[in-house]
This record gives C-alpha cells, structure tokens and sequence, in this order.
C-alpha cells in the first residue's frame, strides 16, 4: 500500500455527519486532510483534481477550501471504515474512488463541463452538504459487481479503464444522508450496517475514539 503505515481511520460513536466531523478535527486523531500522510486518497484527489489551494498551504486560496479539506477527509474516513471488513486491500478502490473525486472537480471549467462529467467546487466546497453532493456523484458513477468480476477487472486493468465495482452503501446508510446530516451532535445513535464479510489480518486498523 501507498501509506506510510497500516491506513488509520476511527470508528464514530454515532452514524452522524456531526460526530464524522468532530472525528476529523481532532488533531489526536491524524485524520484531517494530509496529502503526505493519505496519499491513496488525499494526495490523489489534490492531483487529479489541480487545485493547488486545497493542498498547498502557501497559496492564497488555501484557506477558501478548508470545507472541501474536512469533506475529503470525512469522506476517506467513512469509506475506510466500510471496507474495514473486507478480505481486499482497500488501496486500489481507494485510489479509484479519489481519482473520480478528483476527475470531476477538475472538470469545473467552463471549456470542461459541457464535454465531461464534472462537479462544482463551490458546491463541493460547503462543509457537510459538499460531501453530501461529492457521496452521490459517487453512487451515480459506481458499477454493479457481475457474475465474472475477476475477470472484467483484469480486463479493465489492461486498458486502463477503471474499476467502479466499489461496494459503497445508499446514501440513507451513511452519515451524508439529509437526517444525519442535519443531526447534532448526540443524534441518531443508530449504527451504520457493517458488510457481512468477515474481519481478516489485512483489514486496514481501526482505532476506535475515545
């Protein structure tokens, strides 16, 4: 894998856009948007994406993108957690989810919209309802797994073409939904549904909040 180490993500004590949110702007945690310390998601959204103002903080826009920042890093923290239990190396979806991140910011132009599928970074940029929109762009673009996955990946791999099998769950079971996203702090205390697949030694760490 691309990270320095085992890739780190914290479980939330409850389902909601508020309590992701606190998660990642507690220093403690290491979670907040790191290009060199996330560099599977993170740094693939800032280069795919070319805004220079949402990685380098000696831009003069660096501090107009802090809400797309804590969107990214929610977003990262929240896929993390879905594939915790899965037998796969998140790496490779990881990157391809960063990458349709990035693909669609970068498309925000006036020459690209017309010709591509692209994404509003002002609209990606609000804090919550901006990772929201970013959750459903994702869900519109994602594939269903078919019968012969293994093989169609393999295919998609040698021509280059990606791979957008990647399992996220409907908007309703996440913390981007319109009810959780409105939640105070000590809303809905309902747990996220977890994948049925069973925890291996190659699932990413988890390291519970206190």
């Amino acid at each position: 894998m691309a990270y320095d180490s085992t890739p780190l993500f914290v479980e939330p004590q409850e389902p909601t856009w508020a309590a992701h949110a606190e998660l990642i702007k507690n220093p403690r945690n290491r979670l907040q948007f790191n290009p060199d310390a996330h560099r599977d998601f993170d740094r693939v959204v800032a280069e795919t994406a070319g805004l220079r103002g949402l990685y380098d903080p000696a831009d003069a826009a660096y501090a107009l993108y802090e809400g797309l920042r804590t969107n990214v890093a929610v977003l990262r923290n929240f896929i993390l957690n879905r594939y915790a239990q899965s037998r796969d190396d998140p790496a490779e979806k990881l990157r391809s989810i960063a990458d349709a991140i990035g693909e669609a910011l970068g498309n925000d132009t006036w020459v690209s919209r017309p010709f591509t599928v692209s994404m509003s970074v002002d609209v990606a940029n609000v804090e919550g309802v901006g990772a929201a929109e970013i959750y459903k762009h994702l869900l519109r673009i994602q594939e269903t797994p078919a019968l012969a996955q293994p093989l169609i990946r393999r295919v998609k791999k040698w021509l280059h073409i990606p791979d957008r099998t990647w399992g996220l769950p409907p908007l309703e079971d996440t913390p981007f939904s319109p009810e959780r996203l409105a939640a105070p702090p000590g809303g809905p205390s309902s747990p996220l549904p977890l994948p049925p697949t069973p925890p291996n030694d190659s699932a990413p760490r988890n390291e519970r909040a206190r």
